[in-house]
């Protein structure tokens, strides 16, 4: 049901360069969409977990936007991940939930390597997300 919008959302960030309409555009449709299922009978149990399934695939495109400078043939790797947490980590997305994540850094030097890119996807995601975001000033390992 949603795998549509989801491939749908694909072709149009190719196709444009204002990314954060699409990307709005798609959740309000899943939404929508989820309204429709719910008000048709569909588990509830369902329901969340589809919408914690399309976030994870609106947060991959998202994140896949952003170049981040892993530095793969050194030997210093300096790696990033998106962690989701929370009820959104346990794939339980409840409407109008906010979506809790954790950008983990393997390094100290984070802003070397990808902190341009982190601020980047905080402040494009929208107020909410930027609000919330903080860069550790150490690594965490």
């Amino acid at each position: 049901m949603l795998t549509d919008l989801l491939n749908h959302l694909e072709q149009d960030l190719a196709a444009s360069r204002q990314v954060i309409p699409c990307f709005k555009s798609a959740i309000s449709a899943a939404r929508e969409t989820l309204i429709s299922a719910f008000a048709e009978g569909a588990p509830v149990e369902q329901l969340v977990t589809d919408h914690a399934t399309f976030m994870d695939g609106v947060l991959r495109l998202a994140w896949n936007r952003f170049e981040w400078q892993e530095n793969r043939r050194s030997w210093r790797k300096s790696r990033v991940a998106l962690v989701a947490v929370g009820g959104y980590g346990r794939s339980e997305l409840l409407p109008h939930s906010d979506i809790d994540l954790m950008i983990l850094l393997e390094r100290a030097h984070y802003r070397r390597c990808c902190g341009t890119s982190a601020s980047r996807l905080a402040t494009a995601s929208g107020p909410s997300l930027s609000a919330k975001a903080r860069l550790p000033p150490t690594s965490l390992l």
